[in-house]
C-alpha cells in the first residue's frame, strides 16, 4: 500500500513538472513573437538633434528632426515628442526635472514621414532638456532612448 501511495505522489509531481515547464515556454514563446512584431513596425527610423540660429533671440532654437520613409508599415504609425525641461544641465539626463513634461503629438504625421520640431528657449524656461520619441502603433507603444539637447 505505502509502495503505490509513493508512486502516486511521484507522478502527480512529475506531470505538475511538465505542466510548469509548458505554461512556461508559452509565455516564452509569446513575449518573444510580440517583441519581433513590434520592432519589425519601428524599424529604420532615424532622429537628429542639431542647433539653429533663431529669429527671435540670441540663444540658439534646437531641431529635432525624423525619417520614418524606410519604416515598414509606417501607415499604422503616429508620433509624439515627450520634452522634458532639466535643471543642473552638467547632470545631462540625470538633471532633476524643472516642469512639467511636454507631449508635442505630432499632426498630419501619415502625410509627411519625414520632418521637424523646433523647440526654444523661451517656450521651456530651461537650459536643457531631454527628449524622447514615443511612436504609438495599432496595438502598442514604443518610446526610444531619452537624448539630452542644451540650449547653451
Amino acid at each position: 500500500m505505502m509502495k503505490k501511495l509513493h508512486l502516486t505522489l511521484f507522478k502527480n509531481k512529475k506531470t505538475q513538472n511538465r505542466k510548469h515547464f509548458i505554461f512556461l515556454f508559452l509565455i516564452l514563446l509569446c513575449s518573444n513573437s510580440r517583441a519581433q512584431n513590434t520592432t519589425n513596425l519601428t524599424e529604420g527610423h532615424t532622429f537628429n538633434t542639431k542647433t539653429i540660429s533663431s529669429d527671435n533671440s540670441q540663444i540658439p532654437d534646437i531641431l529635432i528632426s525624423w525619417d520614418f520613409t524606410q519604416v515598414n508599415k509606417k501607415e499604422q504609425l503616429s508620433l509624439a515628442i515627450e520634452v522634458q525641461p532639466l535643471n543642473a544641465c552638467w547632470n545631462k539626463l540625470n538633471g532633476t526635472n524643472r516642469s512639467e513634461k511636454i507631449t508635442r503629438n505630432i499632426k498630419d504625421f501619415s502625410k509627411n514621414y519625414k520632418s521637424n520640431l523646433t523647440l526654444g528657449f523661451s517656450e521651456l524656461n530651461s537650459k536643457c532638456f531631454k527628449w524622447r520619441a514615443k511612436i504609438d502603433t495599432n496595438s502598442e507603444t514604443n518610446y526610444t532612448e531619452w537624448q539630452f539637447s542644451s540650449f547653451l
